[in-house]
């Protein structure tokens, strides 16, 4: 299973890396107060802006067995047996795609890639399993092409799906296929992975192990990994050279289409997790930087350069905030507020679930 790494080692590597870059520049927070609001940077258009989050909360009850477990307790691993896997989805019900999907969530949790392409093979056309079969490691590149044109036509709503197959298709050596589908995503409204209806079928297997509903929730939370950043990170690398073969108004569109690819991505990910706010500023960072200042901005009320230093300003916002983050602090509040947490996290990010956790703390 693809999983993210721990809260505790993303945010120790972020640090690090952004103490080499600054150098004896001072960026933090002394009092551990509130952080300053960040320049923000405005969406291309209404009809490019992702999708509302509407999150599944759970309820933990107080109850005198109810102990809170440890840091490390909570951030092990859990994963399947072959045996475990079976009798949840022998218990599962619905209708063929319903079951299919549960099938590759046992299979992600397991750690049992045969499973995946076993439910993506016999049910190609659902977006969720195509968008599977479009970025998870046990398919080939071909295939992840062939599934990545399948998302495409079967989620006609979902700028992502263009993304990730322009991606594939321009691995695959068709470049102006690429181009096309990237500029006719930035018609498509919607950018969604499906991440959430993943983490509640990953939180339900988890119970089925023993696992507490708390640990069980957190884990299907930061295990629902965004393969696809890294992969349109490196697409957006290529934007330079390609842009340079082409006549100038085409090029022009390019760069716009990839700093709207940038742009959308970067919104969708804020309410995702650290990592993926990182990855999401960085393609759009990418992007941004094949643009000259000459060149039409694809934003609403900001020059090119105002965008990239609002970016700059954002990735410092990331920094302070996480000046705040204490996952001792976290991992030993009561069951009920770990839950609501966890819910934040899904709600808005992990970024403003953080900071309302601080303020939680404060009063």
């Amino acid at each position: 299973m693809m999983m993210l790494v721990s809260s505790v080692l993303i945010i120790a590597y972020f640090m690090q890396e952004d103490t080499n870059e600054a150098g004896n520049t001072s960026m933090g927070n002394p009092t551990g107060s509130e952080p300053a609001q960040d320049v923000s940077l405005p969406t291309t258009s209404q009809a490019e802006q992702g999708n509302a989050r509407v999150v599944q909360t759970t309820k933990f009850a107080q109850t005198p067995d109810a102990v809170p477990l440890s840091p490390e307790e909570l951030m092990a691993p859990i994963q399947l047996t072959p045996a475990q896997t079976r009798a949840w989805l022998e218990g599962k019900s619905g209708d063929r795609s319903m079951l299919l999907e549960s099938v590759a969530i046992g299979g992600l949790v397991s750690n049992n890639p045969d499973l995946v392409r076993h439910a993506v093979r016999n049910d190609p056309e659902n977006p969720k399993l195509a968008y599977l079969g479009a970025t998870n490691e046990a398919f080939t590149r071909e295939e992840q092409l062939e599934h990545s044109k399948q998302f495409y036509l079967n989620a006609p709503e979902n700028g992502l799906a263009g993304f990730i197959y322009a991606a594939r298709l321009y691995e695959s050596g068709d470049p102006t296929a690429a181009i096309r589908i990237l500029g006719e995503s930035r018609e498509r409204h919607l950018i969604d992975d499906f991440s959430l209806d993943r983490q509640l079928l990953m939180e339900e297997a988890y119970q089925a192990t023993g696992a507490s509903a708390i640990k069980a929730k957190l884990q299907a939370t930061i295990s629902s990994a965004k393969p696809y950043l890294r992969d349109l990170l490196a697409f957006a690398g290529e934007f330079d050279d390609l842009a340079d073969s082409l006549p100038k108004e085409e090029a022009a569109q390019l760069r716009g289409h990839a700093a709207s690819m940038g742009v959308r991505l970067r919104k969708s990910a804020e309410a995702g997790t650290i990592i993926d706010q990182l990855g999401g500023l960085a393609i759009e960072a990418r992007a941004l930087d094949g643009l000259g200042e000459e060149d039409v901005s694809p934003y609403e009320s900001l020059t090119i350069p105002q965008a990239q230093e609002a970016l700059k300003l954002k990735k410092i916002g990331i920094q302070e905030t996480l000046k705040l983050f204490d996952m001792g602090s976290i991992a030993l509040s009561s069951p009920e507020v770990l839950g609501e947490f966890v819910d934040k996290v899904r709600e808005v990010g992990e970024l403003e679930a953080i900071k309302w956790f601080h303020r939680k703390r404060q009063h």
